[in-house]
């Protein structure tokens, strides 16, 4: 088994990266950030968490090192917001056969595209194991889609954080980042996590650990705790690892850019800011999920 990865399966907006860095405090763990952005990091000279530049950080230029392949040539972005991709997939992983994977790919060039996408990812991943050696590597990405890719390759060993968060919560961050309409938020938002759900049906327990983006802020070393003993990991002082991390994860929330103290706020603006007409809409379309996941309405 050539690494262990761990994956955090969420819809955007719910606190992968608040969670991707309390476990990436935890010296068995690296967290990688969103993985599927690093070409693009890389190509337009992004930097990353730290403020690095990836061509001239020395984490990543060690990750590069054991690629065995220019960077420049791999790219790994993933698209997920086209369902006839998504359905290919859905075929592909179901059937898991290379002249299946041909002949979809005869078909629709982006599918072709996305499939190198993905085993580059794997690369990278790979490559990260040669240099932190056999520690779990966190990945943030958030999408099914993606984690479905790994889980049906199986050729590591994986587990997976499915990280909920209030739907209104969701809701309302997206309307002050986009133009949506609250309909369209809600409707993207519950689309997403019914996929996961479905999902997660596939996985063990052994596999599956889930988490609410409220509990973690209330109590971050209870919810870690909870985590390490998932993954076999000792348990560790979180406050003491996290102020002492060197982070150069991919991507995140702007609104998390300090490792310079401990502070970890609970975000529930959405209780002052969606009028009782908001409300009424997301409950109509988000269809119960709300409720499903644990969240009284």
């Amino acid at each position: 088994m050539e690494y262990k990865l761990l994956f955090i399966n969420c819809y955007p907006r719910s606190g992968s990266t608040i969670l991707g860095k309390l476990l990436g405090s935890h010296s068995s763990i690296t967290y990688l950030g969103e993985v599927r952005n690093i070409h693009e990091h890389l190509v337009k000279n992004k930097p990353d968490y730290n403020g690095d530049f990836l061509s001239n950080c020395p984490f990543w230029k060690s990750v590069f090192e054991n690629l065995g392949d220019n960077p420049i040539d791999l790219p790994t972005k993933i698209s997920y917001d086209d369902l006839r991709l998504f359905s290919l997939n859905g075929i592909a992983n179901q059937i898991m056969s290379p002249s299946i994977d041909a002949f979809i790919g005869s078909l629709s060039k982006k599918f072709k595209e996305e499939k190198f996408a993905r085993e580059n990812i794997r690369k990278y991943y790979r490559a990260t194991s040669k240099v932190i050696g056999s520690n779990w590597i966190l990945d943030s990405s958030h999408h099914t889609v993606e984690v479905n890719d790994h889980f049906h390759l199986g050729d590591q060993e994986l587990r997976v954080i499915f990280l909920a968060r209030d739907g209104r919560g969701v809701v309302n961050s997206m309307l002050k980042k986009s133009n949506l309409s609250i309909k369209q938020a809600t409707k993207k938002w519950a689309r997403f996590n019914e996929r996961a759900m479905s999902f997660h049906s596939k996985l063990s327990p052994n596999h599956l650990h889930k988490i609410k983006y409220e509990d973690l802020c209330k109590d971050p070393q209870l919810e870690v705790n909870k985590i390490c003993n998932f993954l076999g990991l000792e348990e560790y002082n979180l406050e003491q690892n996290f102020t002492l991390t060197e982070f150069h994860f991919i991507g995140g929330s702007p609104t998390v850019k300090s490792n310079a103290r401990f502070d970890i706020r609970l975000d529930e603006s959405w209780k002052d800011v969606l009028s009782k007409p908001d409300l009424k809409i997301f409950d109509k379309y988000s269809r119960g999920l709300n409720q499903r996941l644990g969240y009284e309405m």
